[in-house]
């Protein structure tokens, strides 16, 4: 990863942090490998194409539970590099194309299936829409290097 914007001055966490440029939504997209196995042990027929590679995440974490990410506020990567958890990451369409070969998958997998088991509050959906979730959008709020293997630490508010 390289840094591409370090702001200046010092900012309010409540009013500032970066969420990224030129990017769908968010710049930064963590997940956890528990999650992506959970959601395969559900999908009917042949799993060992559902990897992490088909959620495209900046980052992958090792060591939870399914889904524990969705009560993450802060993440830490590293030494010094701080995200903020700014929404959960709703999943469109491209989640049932296979990164590797670029075919769509015919029963639309796995998004309907997760769309049966992991939608946003109801009260919600009028705002962030009828997609199902998976993974959370973090916004930069202290840059930093971030290497394969750095250790994550979490603060749930």
């Amino acid at each position: 990863m390289r840094v591409m914007l370090i702001p200046s001055g010092s900012h309010d966490v409540a009013e500032y942090f970066e969420k990224g440029a030129y990017s769908d939504l968010s710049g930064y997209m963590l997940m956890a490998e528990s999650s992506v196995a959970d959601l395969a042990s559900r999908v009917e027929g042949d799993k060992k194409y559902l990897s992490v590679s088909r959620f495209r995440g900046n980052f992958v974490v090792r060591g939870s539970s399914p889904y524990e990410e969705d009560t993450w506020d802060w993440v830490k990567i590293g030494d010094n590099t701080i995200f903020r958890n700014f929404k959960p990451c709703t999943r469109c369409i491209l989640t049932t194309v296979d990164p590797e070969t670029g075919v769509l998958d015919p029963n639309k997998e796995p998004l309907r299936t997760l769309g049966t088991y992991r939608q946003l509050a109801e009260a919600i959906r009028p705002v962030m829409g009828q997609s199902p979730i998976l993974g959370i959008n973090l916004g930069l709020y202290t840059p930093g290097i971030v290497k394969v293997g750095d250790a994550v630490y979490v603060n749930c508010d």
